[in-house]
């Protein structure tokens, strides 16, 4: 079980259960709700989100598109075995002038640390609130509300000391580089996180000196740089999808570098926890994942550089995973144009169709391409009604050119799609390398380069699917189903007019 969690909602469908007040539905990818009337306050406030493991920390975050001056603020409370807390406010951030946390707010269920809602007793749910106050401009436009959970007495899992050789391949991305120690304030030492959001700022087309950056994110109640709620929503007011996350692994953040997007992370590390930085130590610094090389180690561009020059830097894969993802949880911001690339199924099956079947359209059936899975990661192509064309990420067929292969590309339920921050990759496997949960897929044998079917292997030769042949989910036996015992069947076998493969899930 992880640490951490992350729940992300920027699609209609995460908002099922919601409570919306003064907000209209927007067209993606404006966003998900404009206000109404900017002349008075708007609402959002979630359904009960149960979490997936029982909780004691929490952080919330909000990507509202501002005018100058248009503020936000976000709340949320838990629920534990005592009931439900209080709301808990993140504090109210203001587009071009920074943020004011709120102090002294505590109580039996916990305390809010700024910008971390610490709890006395473990939670199994909780509720966020958005509230844009009336503001001058035009009418302001939620893109996005996240959470993330975490467990923080679960211990730290390493992950191993080197890269598997599918993932030795380096990855890395052209990131401006700025150096907070050179800035004309007298701050500079404090403004590690806005000068990260400076260089992901900039890159993403929105140029912006670090010390402007400081001034916009600036906590004025703390008198502090590093509030990570302010800091998400200055970039999620400039028009972008920013959030808070705690990641649980290095392979994580690879992900979202090989999507193109930059992971800024925190990190803690004491005297000699992290050769080549240029501090000797740290109890909260912020810098910017930029790639990874050849072994895995981990390419940054650290602001506590002495110099723009020397700011990109190569720290140990082993040191960096326990300065961020031990020692701060794996807490970081994620900036990106789209999170497009980033949804996956949430649906156990969901068929997935060459066209929205509907009134004059082909009978239903005649138009299934293939099903997916839950978990089976998609790419948003667009939205029309309710459906949602996406390319099938793991499931290639072979191009006209009998060479190449790319994504299937059809219409499923928008509803049936969620964020994912579980990347999964799917490698081939022998028949003997099969595990339970591993995947089997099968094709008709005249169209081998079509997968029409997607299984659960159970162990002892066994599967379970969601299947049209009975309307259920079923458990069944290798032979019941292809008519051949599973002992004698190899990756790519062809059995009674179908071909089978056989593959897992990487993590």
């Amino acid at each position: 079980m992880p640490r951490s969690a992350t729940v992300v909602h920027f699609l209609p469908g995460d908002f099922t259960g919601a409570r919306k007040e003064n907000l209209a539905a927007a067209a993606l990818p404006e966003g998900v709700f404009s206000v109404k009337n900017a002349r008075r306050p708007a609402r959002l406030t979630s359904g009960v989100i149960p979490a997936l493991f029982p909780f004691d920390q929490l952080l919330i975050s909000a990507s509202v598109l501002l005018p100058r001056g248009g503020a936000l603020e976000a709340e949320a409370r838990v629920k534990t075995a005592a009931g439900w807390s209080p709301w808990f406010s993140f504090g109210r951030f203001t587009k071009g002038r920074g943020g004011a946390s709120v102090k002294g707010q505590g109580n039996s269920f916990g305390r809010l640390d700024v910008d971390v809602l610490k709890l006395a007793k473990k939670a199994s749910a909780f509720s966020y609130r958005i509230t844009i106050p009336p503001a001058a401009g035009a009418p302001a436009v939620i893109k996005l509300a996240a959470a993330a959970y975490t467990d923080s007495a679960a211990p730290y899992a390493p992950g191993p000391a080197a890269a598997k050789a599918d993932d030795l391949k380096p990855v890395k991305l052209e990131v401006p580089a700025f150096s907070q120690m050179i800035q004309p304030v007298k701050y500079a030492r404090d403004i590690c996180s806005p000068t990260s959001i400076a260089m992901v700022l900039t890159r993403l087309g929105r140029p912006v000196r670090p010390a402007a950056a400081a001034a916009r994110v600036r906590d004025t109640a703390e008198n502090i740089f590093g509030n990570w709620f302010f800091n998400t929503a200055y970039a999620g007011s400039e028009g972008f999808y920013s959030f808070l996350t705690r990641l649980n692994s290095l392979e994580e953040a690879r992900a979202f570098i090989a999507a193109g997007v930059q992971v800024v992370a925190s990190v803690t590390f004491a005297p000699g926890e992290l050769k080549n930085s240029p501090l000797e130590k740290t109890r909260g610094h912020l810098l910017v994942i930029k790639g990874f090389d050849a072994r895995g180690n981990v390419i940054v561009n650290d602001p506590a550089a002495p110099d723009e020059r020397t700011v990109e830097r190569v720290y140990g894969r082993a040191q960096f995973a326990a300065a961020w993802l031990n020692n701060k949880y794996g807490t970081a911001y994620i900036v990106a144009r789209s999170l497009n690339a980033f949804l996956a199924v949430t649906a156990p099956v969901t068929e997935f169709f060459s066209a929205p079947p509907g009134p004059g359209k082909a009978p239903r059936l005649k138009l299934i391409e293939s099903q997916l899975i839950t978990h089976e990661r998609v790419e948003l192509l667009e939205t029309s009604g309710g459906w949602a064309r996406v390319k099938a990420l793991e499931q290639p067929h072979l191009q006209a050119d009998k060479r190449t292969f790319a994504p299937y590309e059809g219409w499923l339920p928008v509803d049936a799609l969620a964020f994912s921050g579980q990347f999964a990759l799917v490698r081939e496997l022998r028949r003997g390398e099969l595990k339970p949960a591993d995947l089997i897929f099968s094709a008709d044998s005249a169209r081998p380069e079509f997968i029409s079917h997607v299984m659960l292997y159970a162990g002892g030769g066994r599967l379970i699917e969601a299947t049209g042949d009975t309307n259920t989910v079923r458990e069944v036996s290798f032979t019941k189903k292809f008519g051949a015992p599973f002992e004698k069947l190899a990756h790519g076998a062809q059995v009674n007019g179908k071909i089978i493969f056989f593959g897992t899930v990487l993590r």
